[in-house]
């Protein structure tokens, strides 16, 4: 009976407290106002505005009703009530960076059981400053020339002289930041023109969905795209073989005024100096070249094949050995290998093109080593002779002596 008792006492308990929750609730609700409005502050990449009331505004489904904010937006879109207390707007395409909207709860305005608004906020936003979306080369491209001509893809144009004053490179072992140089004019054009004509690599920069030829792309849509490229190189030659940042810095500011509030960079790494190796296989490292192997010209990095088969290999004699043939549509090449045989305990001479450079126009670091005097071993013996002929191991050679000897005895 205590048991049935003291479970009719804690049910009686526990609806209690419900409903004064449930009253409590309902006063709180019972005040017309706006419980959450997103986005607000900086925001990127925005759109839709959400805007949750605290009371019922509308009957659910009901397209009548009126929306319930006055909205200045440099970018079309529409509202529309999701349910009786959620609003939301839509715009027509996502904002792009450097813009300002303003949302303003309308004079006037009441919830659905008719009870007035005691206050009218008004609720801002901005899409933030210019940021990069993509450069071309890619961030973390780790062979960059020492001249590197960087375009950057950004979500909205930029103000030159913001960039000018805050975009910089940093360069590893190097104190200072070295500013950025931007390319307008002809010079841009020209830069634009060439890149067109990587098709997939260069339109994927423009569009986040990229597009596959310059043959889908209308004139207009491209020219428009183009406008939010910007394309740049530092102030400086950058050393090879280095760690490189190209830093977007706080205070870019877009053609409005919004600018950005934080740092943004990019790491790059510069491409090995370039030199010209002759390499040929030796029997120790002191001696001189085999004549029966190839000898190779390598390049630590490519060049055009025009240039490369400019390259000689001469005898003392004076004869002159070609290179092998590169491969059928070969651009560049990074070696070229010159078939033996050579003279024995000869020598020859490699020489490099007067204009000899790689395919980023940069001279050898070593250029001052050619023309580059090659020595030539004589022939390893294996190689002298002319028929077929065996070595016997010298254990077994003494075991076949011990065995005649054992012979010639008996037959004695």
């Amino acid at each position: 009976m205590r048991r049935v008792r003291r479970r009719a006492l804690s049910c009686w308990s526990l609806w209690w407290w419900a409903c004064c929750a449930l009253v409590h609730g309902t006063a709180v609700l019972a005040t017309p106002g706006i419980e959450m409005f997103s986005p607000q502050g900086s925001m990127k990449d925005v759109r839709q505005v959400s805007v949750r009331f605290t009371t019922p505004m509308v009957a659910f489904g009901d397209p009548r009703v009126a929306a319930p904010f006055a909205v200045d937006c440099a970018a079309p879109g529409r509202g529309r009530w999701a349910d009786a207390r959620n609003w939301v707007y839509d715009f027509e395409a996502e904002l792009p960076a450097g813009r300002v909207c303003h949302f303003t709860l309308k004079e006037g305005l009441r919830d659905l059981q008719g009870e007035a608004f005691t206050e009218h906020p008004v609720y801002a936003f901005d899409t933030g400053g210019p940021a990069i979306r993509k450069s071309m080369p890619y961030q973390g491209d780790e062979n960059i020339d020492s001249d590197q001509i960087f375009i950057l893809a950004l979500d909205a144009p930029a103000d030159a002289a913001s960039v000018a004053a805050h975009a910089s490179c940093a360069i590893a072992n190097i104190a200072e930041k070295v500013p950025l140089e931007i390319l307008d004019g002809d010079r841009r054009s020209a830069v634009l023109a060439q890149r067109r004509a990587l098709g997939y690599q260069y339109f994927s920069i423009l569009w986040k969905s990229g597009r596959e030829s310059i043959e889908k792309v209308k004139s207009e849509d491209l020219e428009r795209a183009e406008q939010h490229l910007l394309v740049v190189r530092c102030q400086r030659e950058l050393p090879p073989d280095s760690d490189v940042q190209l830093v977007w810095g706080a205070g870019i500011a877009t053609e409005h005024g919004i600018a950005t509030v934080q740092d943004q960079s990019l790491a790059f790494h510069t491409r090995p100096a370039f030199n010209v190796r002759v390499e040929c296989e030796r029997v120790n490292p002191r001696a001189a070249c085999l004549p029966l192997l190839p000898l190779s010209v390598n390049f630590s990095a490519p060049v055009p094949v025009a240039t490369a088969l400019q390259v000689t290999v001469v005898d003392e004699g004076g004869k002159r050995h070609a290179p092998l043939a590169p491969p059928a549509g070969s651009v560049t090449v990074e070696g070229l290998s010159f078939a033996p045989p050579f003279n024995e305990h000869g020598a020859l001479k490699v020489t490099l093109p007067a204009d000899f450079k790689d395919d980023a126009g940069r001279v050898p670091d070593n250029a001052k080593r050619f023309p580059l005097d090659v020595k030539l071993d004589g022939y390893p013996p294996l190689a002298k002779f002319g028929a077929e002929f065996g070595i016997l191991e010298a254990r077994r050679r003494r075991a076949a002596g011990d065995l005649a000897q054992t012979r010639d005895r008996l037959a004695g």
